[in-house]
């Protein structure tokens, strides 16, 4: 099982290759903005029950409960 920081780093890097030598000095926050907008839900969603980000932050990037 990949983690998910890993699956956000090539996410990243498969859609803006300019950005590969700097995807690994990200926070989690510059990761959630720089993936594609499709997934970006579904990463807050999980980095907020793997407790990495908090509620309120997650919350502005899911459309609906958490």
């Amino acid at each position: 099982m990949r983690s998910i920081r890993k699956e956000m780093e090539q996410d990243i890097c498969a859609h803006n290759k300019i950005l590969r030598t700097a995807v690994k000095s990200m926070d989690w926050i510059q990761l959630l903005n720089n993936c594609h907008p499709l997934y970006r839900e579904g990463y807050a969603r999980r980095l907020c029950n793997n407790g990495l980000i908090d509620r309120t932050k997650a919350a502005e990037y899911c459309r609906g409960r958490l």
